[in-house]
């Protein structure tokens, strides 16, 4: 179970700090000024800041950004989760709307920039020797909270409610828990707790965590043999949160009635290099592997359309 999950991550300074251009040719992005600054859903509670390089957004309790490749005659080119997208973006005034095929968003600026789109670390507590009883008592209950996690996954029926409801537990008590302790690293839990902890924190997808834990996850699993997933799992969700692609190919999208696919490479050709490097399989044995659990084919990345316009925002209904 812990073997086959699937999740990625690297170095932290390197995700912190400034966005690297993406492996794409694209011109220089120029965003208009009446498009920059906060903005806030009128239907809903998604947050937006829109910057000259690219857009930093909150909703549902997931942070994310994604990297502006252009912006051409009201058309912005942006890269989300690793997949190129197209949206009309229009301000008038002190509203900003954004049209995709099947969606319309509309929002009102903000006077100031809120908390929550502040790419703030989760401060982790010092992680000091625990009593015997109470590392069996967390070693327990991240067990039991990763059994309850994997049921209501598994479970076809469960609704999506309850599939939220117990990722935001799970994710709220893990928050409290590293803040007081630290991570839940392997000196001190072993491999096998560190790693359910790894799973719990990629399913919450909060992304101020992830990046805290980074480089201590990079520590207990690099070079761990099949455990090294644990890794890579976390570092290419994490460079896809941060509007790039994924380095070792652990991140597939479209499972359920959609055919899979890989979310773009870094780079494709040296892929396998990559995986090498921290113990891995072939990308190729990896999705065979993944097949047989989805049972189904996964296929490589879709190639992209950097040349695709924007839909009107006539064609496009709410």
């Amino acid at each position: 179970m812990y073997k086959r999950s699937v999740v990625c991550l690297w170095r932290l300074c390197l995700l912190v700090g400034a966005l690297c251009v993406p492996a794409v040719r694209a011109q220089a992005p120029s965003v208009p000024a009446d498009l920059l600054g906060p903005w806030q859903q009128e239907e809903g509670d998604e947050l937006l800041l829109v910057e000259a390089n690219r857009l930093v957004g909150y909703n549902e309790g997931r942070l994310r950004t994604d990297t502006v490749l252009r912006f051409e005659n009201g058309c912005l080119t942006i890269l989300h989760r690793g997949i190129v997208e197209h949206l009309r973006a229009v301000a008038q005034g002190s509203s900003l709307t954004l049209t995709q095929p099947g969606q319309v968003r509309t929002f009102r600026r903000l006077a100031a920039i809120p908390d929550a789109l502040r790419l703030n670390l989760v401060p982790l507590g010092k992680p000091l020797p625990l009593p015997a009883e109470r590392v069996t008592a967390i070693q327990a209950e991240i067990a039991n909270r990763l059994l309850l996690d994997n049921e209501v996954n598994k479970r076809t029926s469960a609704k999506q409610e309850e599939v939220d409801s117990v990722v935001a537990a799970n994710t709220r008590y893990l928050l409290s828990l590293v803040k007081e302790i630290g991570w839940i690293d392997t000196q001190r839990f072993g491999s096998r707790t560190s790693y359910a902890a790894v799973i719990l924190a990629k399913h919450g997808g909060d992304l101020r965590l992830l990046l805290a834990a980074l480089p201590l996850i990079e520590r207990d699993f690099k070079n761990a043999g099949d455990d090294a997933q644990a890794f890579a799992i976390v570092y290419d969700s994490i460079q896809l949160d941060l509007g790039r692609r994924q380095r070792f190919g652990t991140q597939i999208r479209g499972v359920g009635d959609k055919k899979p696919f890989v979310l773009p490479l870094e780079d494709a050709a040296r892929v396998d290099e990559y995986r090498k490097e921290i113990g891995l399989t072939p990308l190729a044995a990896y999705l065979s592997d993944a097949s047989k659990v989805l049972e189904m084919e996964i296929a490589m990345p879709p190639a992209e359309n950097l040349e695709a316009g924007c839909i009107s925002g006539e064609k496009t209904g709410r």
